[in-house]
Protein backbone atom coordinates (compact mmCIF):
# COMPACT_ATOMS: atom_id res chain seq x y z
CA UNK A 1 0.00 0.00 0.00
CA UNK A 2 1.24 3.48 -0.72
CA UNK A 3 1.18 6.43 1.64
CA UNK A 4 2.25 9.95 0.12
CA UNK A 5 3.46 12.83 1.64
CA UNK A 6 1.63 15.93 2.43
CA UNK A 7 0.30 17.69 -0.76
CA UNK A 8 0.55 21.89 -1.14
CA UNK A 9 -0.74 24.13 -3.92
CA UNK A 10 1.98 24.94 -6.01
CA UNK A 11 1.70 26.73 -9.36
CA UNK A 12 3.67 24.37 -12.53
CA UNK A 13 5.98 25.61 -14.92
CA UNK A 14 5.55 23.04 -17.50
CA UNK A 15 3.54 24.16 -20.20
CA UNK A 16 1.15 21.49 -21.21
CA UNK A 17 0.30 21.14 -17.62
CA UNK A 18 -0.72 25.25 -17.87
CA UNK A 19 -2.50 24.54 -20.94
CA UNK A 20 -4.64 22.14 -19.74
CA UNK A 21 -5.70 24.26 -17.09
CA UNK A 22 -6.47 26.76 -18.93
CA UNK A 23 -8.56 24.46 -21.36
CA UNK A 24 -10.66 23.21 -18.14
CA UNK A 25 -11.07 26.32 -16.86
CA UNK A 26 -12.55 27.75 -20.02
CA UNK A 27 -14.53 24.85 -20.38
CA UNK A 28 -16.00 24.54 -17.15
CA UNK A 29 -15.36 27.93 -15.28
CA UNK A 30 -14.09 26.45 -12.93
CA UNK A 31 -10.19 26.87 -11.83
CA UNK A 32 -7.62 24.03 -11.04
CA UNK A 33 -5.75 23.73 -8.46
CA UNK A 34 -2.10 21.96 -8.51
CA UNK A 35 -0.55 19.75 -5.72
CA UNK A 36 2.46 18.33 -5.14
CA UNK A 37 3.73 16.84 -2.36
CA UNK A 38 6.89 16.44 0.14
CA UNK A 39 8.97 15.01 -3.20
CA UNK A 40 7.58 17.41 -5.59
CA UNK A 41 5.21 14.23 -6.99
CA UNK A 42 2.34 15.84 -8.60
CA UNK A 43 -1.63 14.89 -7.04
CA UNK A 44 -2.53 14.59 -10.69
CA UNK A 45 -0.18 12.09 -11.77
CA UNK A 46 -0.08 10.38 -7.93
CA UNK A 47 -3.52 9.75 -8.22
CA UNK A 48 -2.96 7.14 -11.35
CA UNK A 49 -0.27 5.19 -9.05
CA UNK A 50 -2.95 4.10 -6.33
CA UNK A 51 -4.59 0.60 -6.96
CA UNK A 52 -8.34 1.05 -8.26
CA UNK A 53 -9.58 -1.91 -5.30
CA UNK A 54 -8.39 0.48 -2.44
CA UNK A 55 -9.46 2.84 0.08
CA UNK A 56 -8.24 6.14 -0.57
CA UNK A 57 -7.57 7.98 2.55
CA UNK A 58 -6.77 11.80 3.19
CA UNK A 59 -5.05 13.04 6.35
CA UNK A 60 -4.35 15.49 8.19
CA UNK A 61 -0.62 16.35 10.29
CA UNK A 62 -2.76 15.13 13.84
CA UNK A 63 -3.41 11.60 11.46
CA UNK A 64 -7.16 12.65 11.53
CA UNK A 65 -9.04 11.15 8.79
CA UNK A 66 -10.68 14.18 6.62
CA UNK A 67 -11.12 12.84 3.24
CA UNK A 68 -11.94 8.66 1.86
CA UNK A 69 -13.30 7.31 -1.27
CA UNK A 70 -12.11 4.60 -3.30
CA UNK A 71 -11.89 7.03 -6.19
CA UNK A 72 -8.65 9.34 -5.63
CA UNK A 73 -10.12 11.68 -8.05
CA UNK A 74 -12.46 12.60 -5.02
CA UNK A 75 -10.23 13.55 -2.52
CA UNK A 76 -8.94 17.38 -2.15
CA UNK A 77 -5.42 16.59 -0.18
CA UNK A 78 -4.71 20.52 0.48
CA UNK A 79 -2.37 20.63 3.37
CA UNK A 80 -2.97 16.92 3.67
CA UNK A 81 -1.17 13.24 3.07
CA UNK A 82 -2.67 10.51 0.95
CA UNK A 83 -2.34 6.75 1.97
CA UNK A 84 -4.11 3.24 0.49
CA UNK A 85 -5.79 0.50 2.45
CA UNK A 86 -7.17 -2.49 1.19
CA UNK A 87 -11.55 -2.52 0.88
CA UNK A 88 -11.92 -5.18 3.74
CA UNK A 89 -9.66 -3.21 5.76
CA UNK A 90 -11.88 -0.01 5.90
CA UNK A 91 -14.06 -0.65 9.51
CA UNK A 92 -17.28 -0.35 9.60
CA UNK A 93 -18.94 3.13 10.56
CA UNK A 94 -15.46 4.91 9.10
CA UNK A 95 -16.41 8.76 8.78
CA UNK A 96 -14.89 11.80 8.63
CA UNK A 97 -16.00 13.25 11.94
CA UNK A 98 -12.67 13.35 13.46
CA UNK A 99 -13.30 9.96 15.41
CA UNK A 100 -10.88 7.70 13.01
CA UNK A 101 -6.95 8.15 12.06
CA UNK A 102 -4.51 6.52 9.80
CA UNK A 103 -1.25 5.33 11.31
CA UNK A 104 0.41 4.68 8.19
CA UNK A 105 -0.53 0.97 7.56
CA UNK A 106 -4.67 1.04 8.94
CA UNK A 107 -7.17 3.23 9.86
CA UNK A 108 -7.67 2.90 13.77
CA UNK A 109 -10.35 4.75 16.40
CA UNK A 110 -8.97 7.86 17.37
CA UNK A 111 -8.32 7.98 20.91
CA UNK A 112 -9.96 11.56 22.24
CA UNK A 113 -8.33 13.73 24.57
CA UNK A 114 -8.91 14.69 28.45
CA UNK A 115 -10.12 18.12 27.32
CA UNK A 116 -11.63 16.88 24.17
CA UNK A 117 -13.67 14.51 25.82
CA UNK A 118 -14.49 17.27 28.46
CA UNK A 119 -15.74 19.10 25.44
CA UNK A 120 -17.86 16.85 24.17
CA UNK A 121 -19.29 16.36 27.16
CA UNK A 122 -20.49 19.75 27.78
CA UNK A 123 -21.47 20.53 24.07
CA UNK A 124 -24.18 17.13 24.83
CA UNK A 125 -25.08 18.82 28.22
CA UNK A 126 -26.02 21.53 26.57
CA UNK A 127 -28.17 20.16 23.84
CA UNK A 128 -30.08 17.92 26.38
CA UNK A 129 -30.27 20.92 28.22
CA UNK A 130 -32.20 22.87 25.00
CA UNK A 131 -33.83 19.50 24.23
CA UNK A 132 -35.45 19.69 27.75
CA UNK A 133 -36.46 23.65 27.98
CA UNK A 134 -37.98 22.70 24.40
CA UNK A 135 -40.26 19.68 25.80
CA UNK A 136 -40.99 22.35 29.28
CA UNK A 137 -41.95 24.80 27.29
CA UNK A 138 -45.57 23.77 26.11
CA UNK A 139 -46.19 21.46 28.74
CA UNK A 140 -45.64 24.25 31.47
CA UNK A 141 -48.05 26.21 29.22
CA UNK A 142 -50.51 24.16 29.33
CA UNK A 143 -50.52 23.33 33.49
CA UNK A 144 -50.43 27.10 33.94
CA UNK A 145 -53.32 27.98 31.83
CA UNK A 146 -54.99 24.57 33.50
CA UNK A 147 -56.07 22.97 30.64
CA UNK A 148 -52.98 19.97 30.81
CA UNK A 149 -54.13 16.76 31.27
CA UNK A 150 -52.69 14.26 33.87
CA UNK A 151 -50.46 12.80 31.59
CA UNK A 152 -49.05 16.25 30.42
CA UNK A 153 -48.21 16.69 34.12
CA UNK A 154 -46.62 13.86 34.87
CA UNK A 155 -44.29 14.71 31.65
CA UNK A 156 -43.84 17.86 32.78
CA UNK A 157 -42.67 16.71 35.94
CA UNK A 158 -40.38 14.30 34.41
CA UNK A 159 -38.53 16.63 32.29
CA UNK A 160 -38.03 18.67 34.68
CA UNK A 161 -36.10 16.39 37.01
CA UNK A 162 -34.03 15.51 33.64
CA UNK A 163 -33.38 19.20 33.39
CA UNK A 164 -32.20 19.45 36.61
CA UNK A 165 -29.93 16.06 36.34
CA UNK A 166 -28.49 17.14 33.55
CA UNK A 167 -27.83 20.65 35.13
CA UNK A 168 -25.91 18.80 37.74
CA UNK A 169 -23.59 16.59 35.42
CA UNK A 170 -20.26 17.28 36.12
CA UNK A 171 -18.36 17.20 32.43
CA UNK A 172 -14.77 16.79 34.15
CA UNK A 173 -15.73 13.39 35.02
CA UNK A 174 -15.81 12.50 31.23
CA UNK A 175 -16.28 9.57 29.94
CA UNK A 176 -17.51 8.53 32.86
CA UNK A 177 -20.80 10.25 33.53
CA UNK A 178 -23.71 8.42 33.93
CA UNK A 179 -26.87 10.29 31.61
CA UNK A 180 -30.00 10.37 32.82
CA UNK A 181 -32.51 8.83 30.41
CA UNK A 182 -34.81 11.28 27.98
CA UNK A 183 -38.11 11.11 29.31
CA UNK A 184 -40.94 9.64 26.98
CA UNK A 185 -43.02 11.65 25.15
CA UNK A 186 -47.25 11.66 24.82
Amino acid sequence: MMVLGKFSRYTPSDESRISDAELISALTGRGVIFLKDDNDVDWYDAQKKFAADTMKIAFGDDNIIRYFSIDASMLNPIDMSVGEVELSDVPEGLDILGGWCFDGVKIIRRELTKDELIAKAESKKQSLLQIATLAIAPLHDAVEMNVSTIEEEQLLIEWKKFRVLVNRIDTSLAPDINWPSTPSTL
